[in-house]
Parts: C-alpha cells; structure tokens; sequence
C-alpha cells in the first residue's frame, strides 16, 4: 500500500546516503561525538515514556521504528527486557551494529520500508518512533500504523513524534520533507488502526522544535492498543490526509535535502574542515536538480583544494594514461562517484581504490576508449558505438513488446551498450558486472553520468542479484552483454542459472522422470529429489526401481560361477532398462534425472537422447573410489558431481555434456526435530553418541577405541568381531529414513565421519559432504563431523557446525560439548537455519534446473507447444471450467486422458455441476464401447 517498490529502495538508498555522509548530522541534531549522540537519545527516549524507569519494563519488548543508527536503542536496552530497532537504511543497520556492539538483549532489522514482516503478531508491549513519521510518506505511514496495530499486544503502548497542526503533506517522493497533520484526521486514522488516543503533549526541547507561526506543532502522541482488528493501509491513509497524496511525474530531488546540505557545509566549512564541506556539497548537489551556479563553482574549488593537498603526498594526475600509445583522457572518478553514491553508496565507496588486475584500454578505430580484461576488448575495437547500436536493436523486441517492465543487463563493459539501452528501451535497466577493477577503471576514464541516472541498479554480487529477483512481482527480461560474458564466464553463467530457474519454473513444465537404483545408499535420495520437484510445482514422477533389488540378489542362489551371475545381473538390468523405456514410451517425459547407479543402460540411454529427452546424472558418490563416470558420462547431457575442481574436466573428458558441482542436501518434512513421544522408546534409540552408517575400514579404526563409552553404532557392513559385537545395533540391519531420523534425535552427540578405503582415520584430503551432514542439521541434532575441504563452503565452522580432524581432537570435542548442552543446542539450532535456508533439495533442484533452462530453454519450449497437452489446453479455452480442470492434470504431471478429469469428480463429494455429469456421462459411454469391444473380441470372457 506504501506506494512503488521504486519509492521503497529511493528511500532506502538516500538514507544510506544521508547516514553515509554524515550520521550524527541527519540523526542527532548535528552533535559532533557518538557520546553526545547517546545524551539526545536517553533525553528523547524519556520524552516519549513516562515510567522509563519502571522495573516492570524489565519483562517487556520495546520496538523503535525508524531507530536509525540506534540513538534510543542504548538507553531502551538498559531499561527494557527485549529490545528491537528497525530502519529502511543497510548502512544505518550496519552504523548501529558497529556504534552498539554486542547488546545481547537488542535486535537490529533492515526493512523494507513498508511493513514489520519480521515481527511476529501480538509481540511488542511498546513502540515508539521518533522523527522518522515526521518525514516519510504519508502512503508509508498508514502501511505502518496497520502494521503496530498487527504487532503490538492488547493494551500494549505505542508513542509517536510527530507534527500536528495546519496539515501540509508534501510530495509523496520527497523522503525528508516534513509532514504535518490535522491532528482530528491523525487521531481517526489512528482510531481506524486499532487504537486509543492516551494523550497528545508538545515536545519541549532547549531548542525551538515547534514552527508556531506555520502552526506546525511538534508533538509526542500516546496510544495504547484496543481489541479491534486494525483496518487496511488504503482506509488509513484516506483518514489520515485530506484528498490524495500528491505525487510529481518528474522528481527533481529533495529540496529539504539540499538546504540541509548545505546548511551543513556552510558550518563546516566555517570550522575550516574543507573536506566534509566537499563531501556535504557533493551530497547538496546529488539531491537536488536546480542547483544555483556558485554552488557548483564553490564546489569546484573545493575540489580543486582537495587534489592541491591530495599531489604534493602523492602523485595523482588530472588525466589517466590508456592504450599503448598512452593517450591522456580526463578522470571522471568524482563525477561518476557523486552519481553513484545515489545508486549504491556502498559500491561508490569500494571503487574509489585504484585498479589492480590486468584491466587496461586501448583506442578504438573510430576513436573511442575501449575497455580490455587480459587483453580481451569488452566492446568492438573498430566502432564501439555503432556495434553498440546494433546489439541492442537486435536484443530488444521487433514490435515493442516486453515480458517485463525491468531489464537485467550483464556486463557494463566501457558502458557504449548502457548508453544505447537507455535511450531506445522503455523497461527500467538493472546491471550486473562482478569486475571490480573493471569499474574502478571506466569510471576513471569516461563520463558516466548518463548512464548512472538512467539505469536503475548496478549489482556486482550474485547475492544482490537474488535479492532483486526476490523483491520484484515479475522476473526482468535478462539481456547478456557478449564480450562480458567471454572474460567473466563464470560470475555471468551463475546469474544465467538463477535467472533461467526462476523463469523455467514460472513459464515450462516439463515432465520429469526421476529414476533411482534398486537399493544403497542412494535410494533416499531419489524420493526426496522426486517430493523437491513435486513441491517445487514440476511434472514430476519417480520411477522406483527398488520393488526389483529380490530379483537381482536372487540370481545369486541359481548360479554360483562368478562370470555366469555377472552375465545374468546384466541382463538383469537391461530389463529393467527396458522397462524405463517402455514408461517412458507410454508417457512420454522431456528431461531424466538418474541417481548414481541408477538401472539405465548405455542402449536406453542412448535411445532417450535419440528421442530429444534431457539426460542427466546426479553422481552423489567420490569420484575417486567409484570410477563408472568413465563408463557411463558419455550417455548423459549433464552430470551433476558432489566433488569440484579437477574431476569436473574429468567428467567432461570422458564424454559428458556438462560435469557441475551440486552437493547433496536434505528434506526437512522427513529429517526434522522430534519430539520425544515421536521418538519413542528412547533407550533403544537414544545414546550420549552414535553412528549412523556402513563400516568401511576408517571408520572401525576410529571407533574402536569408544567401545567403552555410551556409544552405538547403526549401519550395514560392520565387523562380527569384538568390540563391534557389541557396539552396532540389532544385528548390523539396514536403517529406515524414518529410523535414523529417530536415532539423530535421541543421541546427544552424533559421530559424522566420511568413508575412507585407503586411511585409518580421517581422510587428510576429502572434499565432498556427505548426505548426512545436511540431514543432521536438518533435524536439529548436533553432530562432530570430520574436516573437509568444501566443508566450510555449506557451514560456517565452530558456529554452525563443529569439526575434528583425528581421533584425539574427536574425543576432547566429544568430552567437551557433553559437558556442555547448551552450547551443543545452539550450534544445532544454527546448523538447522542454515540447512533449512540453503541446503534443502528444492535448493538444489533450482539449481540443477536452472542449469539446465539456461541451455536448453528454447529446446524445452518448443517441446511443450508441440505436445499434445499443448493443443488440448489451447483447445479447452473456450471452455474455462474444463479448462480449469485440464490445468488441474496437466500440472500433476498426468497424461491428457479423460480417466485424469473423471478422477478428480470421483474423489469430490456434494452435489455435481452439469459440467461434471456430462464428463461422467461421456466417460461411462467409453467405458460401456470398450467392454463391448472386448467381450466381441473374446478378451472380455
């Protein structure tokens, strides 16, 4: 309701200008220490509650919205139980993190600069808000009031400063003008939120704070939370002001901030500080359109000073030397960083080092500076400008159409692209580009600004790009800049992925076959690699082969010779190959994920891929120890490995479409805390520490020495001989999911080492994570695991997770974090948020997919419109409830068959549409043809 998601990130970015700038400035009337900072703020905490001092604040939660760089926060966590700050700007989150240190009862929140959604309902007992409704938009200010009335308990208190008087509301893109009220108006919108007016009192400062004159009143208004449910944003606001909130086509900039500015820099200058009057001039002028000219020649000089002093330490040339002919060009550096600043202060920062990788410049045939990584240009090195012109009328669309309002623009090369984007397409402009030096350099070498304010972000990180994709209501149209993506492969293909993720999941629906082994260790997670792409909204189906694993062991007890058995166990497979086939032939699938050892054979595998289908591999095993990638890759369009580095060419070497990294993961619905009446009989479960696995060698060697602790062990493959006879469990079975699920949660400390043939311990060199690192935390359960290289890329080591690297440190670890639960219970629980966050199968299904999408998109699609879905679909849309319904099947992943519609009218129960008698009817006739069909044709006897 708060208005575009445009006004949102401007007014979260100016404020991380403003505190960037000059914190203490624009959040505490302009005091010149932190300490005279934390004063103003115990004085206006005081001001707004009464009873400060009151021991019963003790049990309860303050809330400070817009807290700022937490001028209140220091005061409120002295007084209060539970303290949490909230503000719209990163860097005054980041500012208070740094000012307020380590305050255990305090929680700082970046928000969105609309809503509390990170605050649960009925939570807070007192929130407060300081100067910052006095400024932001009165669209925003009724979003909040809804919100406090959602988040603050009954009777619960609610104190705000504002301004009450002659209403005056300026526009609703000014993030800093003042915002006055009629206070009859304030005191319905509030009422309209679900609370009480308390009292309304004038602020008193030693300074004037009220502007009588303009009937402006600065005051502090007391609430106290009612039992009525808070009414929605739109109906508060049209209580709140009179008429609409107006709003200018063309924003031309704060006028308050630039006064301000320069108020600032008029005092600092006067202090002879020359360069943070420089930098409160630069922000005057980054704020405002209409800026006088003295203003601008003023800051000239002072730039002028600044780069005076600036020489005589360091030699600085007016002009950067590019190409080989060394051909002088302006720095532009400050220029382009004060447009910067108003994108992404953060990055305006990091580029004013100078570059340091083999970044250069070289002069184009025409003329123009080119910009080059490694020696390769990022734009054409004849005519950077017309090539330019041309690559944009041939990415953007013929006739005008977009599917998205936004544009996500990979590489920002010597920026010639940008400048043509801007002038001929209508979408909003997003940029990416990972090279930092890159930047550094360009912005030294051309005038950016044309391209600073027309785009509307520059993103250097996948994070800020996820970000974005999360925070936008559609997907933008992705555009990669070619030459980029030749010298930043990698960074680029990660944005490619995640794009085509988010893309193919919205716009194609593949059919998925998801087909395991028979039996191992592997057979788990094939059902949870099948529920993830069911979860995720994908036509997915698992083909379950374990039914057949009696089979192919009972072979063993009709022939002995080893060379017959194995002659029979293929032929074995091969049916069951065939029997994939013959699923498939009968319902056909675009895209097939084999788990490692799956039954597939090289004949069948070869036929999918003759028929257009996706092959692919998730390879969940070491790659050193078990060597049938060399056999099988060359059958495969992508195999996805738990390993990185070396092997990944190795794969790809033998044949392989694409070897990618994707390490295993777990499944929350099935590995997830316990409770104890879930569990169980916790004596058979239960142990102070356990081992869930089979017995490879290492593992015995390690182990062997706990034989006389509470330790158990549960698992396939171990010794019969002592101590193992008596340490693994009910006679060395297999272990159900559901069983070790129980196991995790009943052992105190649980032993995690990854297999080893060829050491006695831990294996000095392992890389890939094993399956049940993930599945622990999943489960909350605290686990010691052993050192491994990728260890620390899936958990943050001695926070979230707790490693040993041989027996010795195993055993003190073990000692230690039984002596001590709760420091066990809180690296569990934070294992458990990481897992849940990044490390579930839907994580690396998005992932897997999304590789996948990136190259075969096109391929994929014209798939889906050739199918027979496709023309159905197309067909039943004149008829929007058998359309709807068709919809319904299609997404299950079932073929168009009348028996899907049926089915789902059979399951209902209640009264039935005409539609659905008349489906019935029809399906009752077919059934009726096809009997007689067959008792004429003697099938039916």
């Amino acid at each position: 309701m708060a208005g575009s998601e445009d006004l949102l990130v401007r007014m979260g970015k100016e404020w991380d200008e403003r505190v960037f700038h000059d914190y203490r400035y624009w959040m505490s009337d302009g005091v010149q220490d932190d300490e005279a900072m934390w004063q103003t703020g115990r004085r206006d905490l005081a001001s707004l509650i009464d009873n400060l001092n009151a021991e019963s604040n003790k049990s309860k939660t303050f809330l400070d919205l817009g807290c700022g760089v937490g001028r209140l926060l220091k005061s409120a966590a002295e007084h209060f139980g539970r303290v949490i700050g909230i503000d719209v700007s990163g860097q005054a989150i980041q500012q208070a993190k740094k000012l307020l240190g380590d305050i255990s009862n305090l929680k700082l929140i970046l928000g969105d600069g609309n809503s509390l959604e990170q605050i649960e309902d009925q939570s807070i007992d007192i929130a407060v808000s300081f100067a910052a409704v006095c400024s932001i938009p009165a669209s925003v200010t009724a979003a909040y009031l809804n919100e406090l009335g959602r988040v603050i308990k009954q009777d619960g208190e609610l104190k705000i400063q504002l301004y009450l008087g002659q209403e005056y509301i300026p526009e609703r893109e000014d993030t800093l003008g003042v915002r006055c009220y009629d206070q009859s108006r304030f005191e319905d919108a509030v009422k309209s939120a679900g609370f009480d007016l308390v009292s309304v009192k004038e602020l008193k400062l030693h300074f004037e704070v009220s502007d009588k004159e303009s009937q402006m009143i600065a005051s502090v208004v007391a609430l106290k939370r009612n039992s009525k449910s808070p009414q929605s944003s739109e109906d508060i606001l049209v209580k709140l002001i009179s008429g609409t909130e107006k709003s200018s086509e063309v924003w031309l900039g704060s006028e308050t901030a630039y006064q301000m500015s320069l108020s600032r820099a008029d005092e600092l200058l006067s202090l002879g500080d020359f360069e943070r009057a420089k930098a409160a001039l630069e922000l005057a002028v980054g704020s405002y359109s209409k800026v006088e000219p003295e203003i601008l020649q003023l800051l000239t000089e002072l730039r002028a000073l600044a780069w005076k002093d600036a020489q005589e330490k360091k030699r600085i040339l007016d002009d950067v030397q590019v190409s080989t002919n060394s051909t002088a060009q302006s720095n532009y550096l400050e220029e382009n960083l004060i447009a910067l600043r108003r994108l992404n202060p953060t990055l305006a920062e990091l580029l004013k080092s100078e570059p340091t990788s083999n970044v250069s410049t070289q002069r184009s045939t025409s003329g123009e500076i080119v910009a080059e990584i490694s020696g390769s240009p990022l734009d054409n090195t004849e005519k950077p400008i017309k090539a330019a012109q041309l690559w944009v009328e041939r990415s953007l669309p013929k006739d005008k159409t977009k599917s998205s309002d936004s544009l996500l623009v990979t590489g920002f090369a010597t920026g010639y692209h940008l400048e043509q984007l801007i002038e001929k397409s209508e979408q909003s402009i997003n940029v990416f580009e990972p090279n930092l030096d890159l930047l550094r350099l360009v912005f030294q070498i051309r005038d950016l600004r044309k391209i600073l304010t027309g785009i509307n972000s520059l993103f250097t990180n996948e994070i800020e790009v996820i970000s974005f994709f999360e925070s936008s209501k559609e997907l933008p149209d992705l555009l990669i800049h070619p030459q980029s993506q030749l010298v930043s492969r990698n960074e680029i293909q990660s944005i490619k992925t995640l794009f085509y993720s988010k893309r193919g999941r919205s716009e194609l629906k593949p059919n998925i076959a998801v087909v395991g082994p028979i039996y191992g260790g592997t057979l788990p997670i094939t059902h949870s690699t099948a529920r993830a792409l069911s979860e995720m909204g994908q036509r997915a189906r698992c083909l379950d082969m374990s039914p057949f694993h009696r089979g192919y062991f009972d072979l063993e007890g009709f022939v002995r010779d080893r060379s017959r058995k194995d002659s029979l166990q293929s032929h074995y497979v091969e049916m069951l190959s065939q029997i994939v086939l013959e699923s498939i032939s009968e319902s056909p699938v675009d895209i097939v994920i084999c788990l490692a050892q799956a039954p597939l054979s090289a004949r069948v595998l070869t036929e999918l891929r003759s028929r257009g289908i996706i092959t692919v591999m998730w390879f969940v095993e070491d790659c050193s120890r078990f060597t049938a990638w060399k056999h099988i890759a060359q059958y495969f369009d992508y195999m996805f490995l738990i390993q990185k580095g070396a092997v990944l060419s190795q794969v790809e070497a033998a044949g392989a479409g694409k070897a990618i990294y994707l390490p295993t993961a777990c499944e929350p619905a099935v590995q997830r805390p316990l409770c104890p009446e879930e569990i169980g009989d916790s004596q058979r479960w239960g142990s102070e520490l356990s081992f869930v696995g089979a017995g490879y060698n290492n593992r015995q060697q390690m182990f062997a020495s706990l034989a006389n602790r509470d330790f158990k062990i549960w698992g396939t493959e171990w010794s019969k001989m002592p101590p193992f006879d008596r340490l693994v469990q009910e006679q060395g079975r297999r272990i159900s999911p559901e069983e070790y699920v129980k196991i995790f949660n009943a052992s105190k400390i649980n032993l995690n080492l990854h297999s080893s043939m060829e050491r006695d311990g831990v294996e000095p060199n392992g890389d890939f994570v094993n399956p049940r690192t993930f599945e622990l935390a999943s489960c909350g359960a605290f686990q010691l695991v052993d050192e491994r290289t990728l260890l620390p890329e899936v958990f943050e080591i001695g926070k979230e997770i707790v490693t040993f690297s041989d027996y010795k440190e195993m055993e003190e670890k073990a000692n230690y974090y039984l002596a001590h639960p709760e420091e066990r219970k809180i690296i569990a629980t934070r294992a458990r948020q990481r897992a849940l966050k990044d490390h579930t199968y839907e994580k690396r299904l998005e992932q897997m997919l999304g590789h996948i999408y990136a190259d075969r998109y096109e391929d994929l699609k014209a798939r889906a419109q050739a199918s027979p879905w496709s023309k159905t679909l197309k067909a039943a849309k004149k008829y929007p409830g058998l359309h709807k319904r068709l919809q319904k099947v299609y997404e299950r992943g079932e073929d168009p068959k009348m028996q899907g519609l049926v089915a789902d009218i059979q399951a209902q129960s209640g009264k039935l549409t005409e539609e659905e008698l008349k489906l019935l009817f029809i399906w009752h006739v077919r059934q009726s043809v096809d009997t007689m069909q067959e008792t004429r044709s003697g099938r039916g006897k």
